[in-house]
This record gives structure tokens, sequence and C-alpha cells, in this order.
């Protein structure tokens, strides 16, 4: 019972995690394909990150940090990239170092998507996932397959976006004055 319960707090834990990664179709489900005039532009971009001000009951002192994420197109598909390093200090327990890094893999015509995630705390690894995914149809229900935690298997309904077509419809709406 006991690792049940663990497998579905981890299951859920996984899925909030994902939402950002596959944001779920919501009303996009009914826009056709063959909507997204929008091309991706492969890119990087490094990002500087410094605390301005924090409320003096979070106990945070000092934050900083960098982020580094690209997008880079291959003739099958799209390769994403995201690696964050945060330093935060609190007044109790004094510093504290994350690291997050994502990279994936999406194929151009939404049929398949891998991906890979890892992140650190002060040196040590707090949690890994590393899974993929197929379907017959960009839009079509399938499952999510992990080798780490190896064995656990998400279902993704119809209608879920994988994350490029995602950006691409959501692009898109905002030309389209949607957004």
């Amino acid at each position: 019972m006991a690792g049940s319960m663990a497998k579905h707090a981890l299951q859920y834990r996984f899925l909030i995690k994902l939402c950002p990664i596959f944001l779920i179709s919501g009303i996009f489900h009914f826009v056709p394909i063959r909507a997204l005039a929008v091309e991706l532009t492969p890119h990087r971009a490094i990002y500087t990150m410094a605390l301005h001000t924090a409320h003096h009951s979070s106990g945070i002192t000092s934050a900083d940090g960098s982020m580094f994420y690209s997008i880079s197109e291959g003739c099958e598909g799209w390769f994403s990239e995201t690696n964050v390093r945060l330093k935060t200090s609190h007044e109790k327990t004094g510093p504290v170092t994350t690291k997050w890094t994502f990279s994936s893999w999406e194929s151009k015509d939404g049929l398949a998507y891998q991906f890979g995630t890892r992140h650190e705390r002060n040196g040590k690894r707090t949690e890994a996932l590393k899974g993929q995914l197929k379907r017959i149809d960009p839009l079509a229900a399938t499952k999510v397959y992990f080798s780490e935690p190896k064995g656990m298997v998400i279902e993704i309904p119809q209608g879920t976006l994988l994350p490029s077509r995602h950006m691409k419809k959501l692009l898109s709406a905002g030309q389209r004055g949607k957004v």
C-alpha cells in the first residue's frame, strides 16, 4: 500500500511538472493543425537572475543565478535544453545551491517526444526523470514510458500538445490577437 501511494505521489508531482512541458490542449484542441503558420526560430538565450527585494518574513537574504535556454532544429525534430543554477541564502538554513536541467527532442509531426530532467540541491541529486512517448496522431491519447524512474507509465489524454506545437499555436494566436 505504501509503495502504491508513493508511486501515485511521484506520478502527481511529475504531472504537475509536466504541465508546463506538455501544456494540456484546452481550447487549442479545436484549432486545425494547418493553422500553425508560425515558424520557430532556433536560438540560444542566457539570463542572469538576482534578488531585487524580498518580504522580510520570507527569510531569504539573497538569491542569484543564471538560466541558459536553447532550441535548435534538426531534420525531423526540435531539440530543447534548459539549464538553471540558482543560489539562495536563508536566515535560518544558510546558502542553498540548486541546479535544474531539462532536455528534450520533439518530432516535427508531433508523434514522438523524449525528455530528461535532473534536479540537484547542494550537489546532491533530488530528482531525475527520463521518458518518451509515441503516438499515431499528433492529438491522440498516449502513454509516457519512463526509464527513470524505471517502469513508471503515465497516461496522456487526447488533445495533449507537445511543447513546440503548443508554442506555435500560442504564437499563431498572438499574431491573430487572440492571446
